[in-house]
């Protein structure tokens, strides 16, 4: 769900999403479906191509790692780690940012983390929120 919501607004993320837990009620479902139509059920949420290519390489490094539950592929792992691991673990995975592995963390995991914008970040370095070699 994270990655639909990256270069979008909120509202359009949820549309994407829910189009595609329509068309693919499973994550298997998904992975064998031809790109073509997991793009069009993301379409409205933008960079659809690029979006699903994403998200079935995730999916198949999963499985291929054996991370799955009850037959589907699953990060439940990332509980069993600490905070920084499993950002780690986030981070590995292409179009997966530092933000995007924040959201998951904390929206996802309730960890104690804060996904920051990259514009803002640079605000906050700029007017002294943070300190300026920080990252």
């Amino acid at each position: 769900r994270t990655t639909l919501s990256q270069n979008t607004t909120d509202k359009t993320s949820r549309r994407a999403f829910a189009s595609l837990k329509a068309a693919f009620p499973t994550y298997r479902a998904l992975m064998d479906a031809p790109n073509a139509d997991v793009e069009d059920s993301i379409r409205v949420g933008g960079l659809a191509e690029v979006k699903t290519a994403r998200i079935k390489e995730i999916l198949r490094i999963l499985v291929e790692e054996g991370h799955e539950d009850a037959g589907e592929p699953s990060m439940e792992y990332l509980r069993h780690m600490d905070t920084e691991a499993a950002k780690a673990e986030l981070l590995r995975f292409n179009g997966v940012g530092p933000k995007t592995a924040s959201c998951v963390l904390m929206f996802t995991l309730g960890r104690a983390e804060f996904p920051v914008d990259t514009h803002v970040w640079e605000i906050a370095k700029r007017i002294g929120w943070a300190p300026k070699a920080s990252t």
